[in-house]
């Protein structure tokens, strides 16, 4: 559990990134 947390933490901002990037592509 801690190392999938760990995880979602150190790729947020990488998915976040990439899901502004879909909602420009998108529109």
């Amino acid at each position: 559990m801690e190392r999938i947390k760990k995880f979602l933490l150190d790729h947020a901002e990488f998915m976040i990134a990439g899901a502004i990037v879909i909602g420009k592509l998108i529109k």
